[in-house]
């Protein structure tokens, strides 16, 4: 690694050696300080995958119609069984709900709403997603940001051939004419190489790094935004820097795909009309985010916005290559089925510890319905939609069944992933907990250098003097 030989610099830069016993000495010293550095920048020596780290949690869904000027079918998201290999497996148990029916053809809770006529349902499901090891990842992503050069030797395995079918295709020719060149020049500036010289998993990093930091600044937006505009703007959400970095990361001959769902964070709260509907979030914010194939370690989170995966768990509602947006007329028929409705919608996400004090094992509809009732009374009395600086999302949980049923929960096909506001609980590299992690190893690095530097020097006094 390219940071032991300027250590060693410095070091050798104290003191003369001119003592073959001083050099001893020295060297132990020099190599218990760099084994010490080692360890803290890594976890781990060896070549061996991370570990798997498992996530429960029980997302709750509910609604609460006050007045509808259509009859129509409508279901609410519901999180299903899906699985990435070499990424994420999610199993979901449904435990209770509340006049809502299952529809097995949608795989989610449906019920009908009647003009003129109010309405309440609601569920509970129980989610267990497991993915790799939250810190690990951490490491390996810290180790490729500051040394694109960073690899494992099962880093080097090849990329199986339904993954590169399935996840690399053409990329956009507006990200090859402008982004590709922008990102190129950006990396030699910032690293001082070639990016011929780079990784794939230093590819990986520094991409996301430089479409969420550098290129493109997080603007929410009410409709999708086609990759055409974001890239002239320089302006996108989640899922617009996600698009683009799914396509730029393409060019490089790496695989990726865009995740959607439900980023955990316990104490998260807001609020975010939709014309005459208003989503309440608890815990959680509806997120999408990029995922790379690295050969050897196999799917990777690159959420430097929300760390899904990364410092928080997720619940998956789907994921996909594709980054088209979806027309005019299907936005349209979105906003209009929100006006046609006054409602508030809530989304919790809840552990299992917070289940049991609010609402009580065994949950039933009784307990389930007394908690969502008591969440609704505490946030408001009134039946308008609350103001709020958020922008809404077009894939809210709510829609009309009749415009979904081709494409609801499957990831086989391609899906419109469009506009989502991440949550604000991760900031990017240079704050929060990743700041607070590189701040401990640099202090780390200072007191191995000068806990070395006086070793060497005390020692060439004492042989100076017997001397």
């Amino acid at each position: 690694m390219y940071l032991l030989s300027d250590i060693f610099k410095v070091v050798m830069g104290i003191t003369v050696l001119k003592s073959s016993r001083l050099l001893s000495l020295a060297l132990i010293t020099l190599s218990l300080s760099l084994a010490l550095l080692m360890n803290a920048f890594s976890t781990s020596s060896d070549t061996s995958l991370p570990l798997t780290e498992c996530s429960t949690m029980y997302f709750l869904n509910g609604i609460v119609v006050y007045n509808s000027t259509i009859s129509e079918d409508l279901f609410l998201e519901t999180p299903t069984n899906i699985s990435l290999v070499e990424g994420f497996e999610q199993v979901v148990e449904h435990i209770a709900y509340y006049n809502l029916e299952f529809n097995e053809s949608l795989k989610a809770f449906t019920f009908k709403v009647e003009a003129g006529s109010p309405f309440e349902g609601f569920f509970i499901s129980k989610v267990r997603l497991c993915s790799k090891e939250f810190s690990m990842i951490r490491s390996y992503l810290m180790m490729a940001m500051y040394n694109p050069k960073y690899s494992y030797p099962s880093f080097q395995d090849s990329i199986p051939s339904e993954v590169r079918k399935d996840y690399i295709s053409p990329p956009h020719p507006k990200v090859i004419e402008v982004v590709v060149p922008a990102y190129e020049e950006w990396f030699r500036d910032k690293f001082g190489m070639d990016i011929k010289n780079a990784s794939s998993l230093g590819l990986a990093v520094t991409a996301a790094r430089f479409i969420y930091s550098e290129y493109i600044n997080y603007t929410a937006s009410e409709v999708p935004r086609s990759i055409e505009d974001v890239i002239e703007a320089r302006k996108g959400d989640c899922d617009d820097m996600s698009r683009i970095l799914v396509e730029l990361l393409n060019y490089y001959n790496i695989p990726a795909l865009m995740v959607s769902g439900y980023t955990y964070i316990d104490g998260f709260e807001y609020r975010m009309p939709v014309e005459n509907v208003t989503y309440i979030f608890l815990n959680n914010g509806p997120h999408a985010f990029t995922m790379a194939y690295i050969p050897g370690l196999g799917w990777v989170s690159l959420d430097f916005l929300a760390g899904s995966l990364i410092y928080y768990p997720f619940i998956v509602e789907q994921y996909t290559r594709e980054t088209a947006t979806p027309g005019e007329e299907v936005v349209e028929e979105f906003f209009n089925l929100h006006r046609a409705l006054n409602a508030t919608q809530v989304i919790a996400i809840l552990s299992e510890k917070a289940v049991e004090d609010r609402i009580g094992f065994p949950v039933t509809p009784e307990n389930l319905r007394r908690y969502f009732n008591g969440v609704i009374s505490s946030l408001y009395t009134v039946t308008t939609p609350i103001e709020t600086t958020q922008t809404p999302t077009y894939t809210t949980p709510i829609t009309s069944v009749s415009t979904v049923t081709q494409t609801a929960h499957t990831t086989d096909q391609p899906q419109p992933i469009v506009n989502s506001t991440a949550p604000t609980g991760f900031q990017y590299t240079e704050t929060g907990n990743v700041r607070n992690n590189l701040l401990s190893k640099a202090w780390s690095i200072v007191v191995i250098i000068i806990i070395t530097g006086i070793t060497v020097a005390v020692c060439y006094m004492v042989i100076r003097r017997r001397t």
